[in-house]
């Protein structure tokens, strides 16, 4: 399934000047992503994103936090929380909603990494690469 990638720039100043979340609900459907192959990803510096589903009575919410203050610890096909995290999601959602947290910004890496990304990806067939 295709999957939307969402993003959050900022500029120089600490603005924000791009910012973009997704919500998709699968509810009256028979199509789930898969908790064994697909993982929540977060490609950026200093950057917080949860995944969450509202699930009748019960509401799930998981997060991926990526930091680094300078190039030098990035490590190419290396997802260690160093400008990159991953996690996994849970059996039989429904819906999913992915939003970032505002309070964490990559204005201070501005210079080298001015975008961050989160993603519901097939993990096996994803590589960090430092580019990002």
């Amino acid at each position: 399934m295709l999957n939307h990638k969402s993003h959050q720039c900022y500029d120089s100043c600490n603005n924000s000047i791009e910012h973009d979340g997704w919500y998709l609900n699968l509810d009256n459907t028979p199509y789930r992503f898969s908790y064994v192959h697909n993982k929540f990803m977060v490609i950026g510096r200093d950057t917080l994103a949860y995944i969450g589903s509202y699930q009748k009575n019960n509401s799930y919410w998981s997060s991926c936090m990526s930091m680094c203050n300078e190039e030098l610890g990035l490590v190419n096909s290396s997802c260690s929380g160093i400008s990159c995290c991953q996690t996994s999601i849970p059996n039989g959602l429904t819906d999913y909603t992915m939003s970032f947290d505002s309070n964490f910004n990559n204005s201070g890496v501005f210079n080298f990494s001015r975008c961050s990304y989160a993603v519901l990806l097939e993990a096996n067939r994803f590589n960090f690469s430092s580019s990002y």
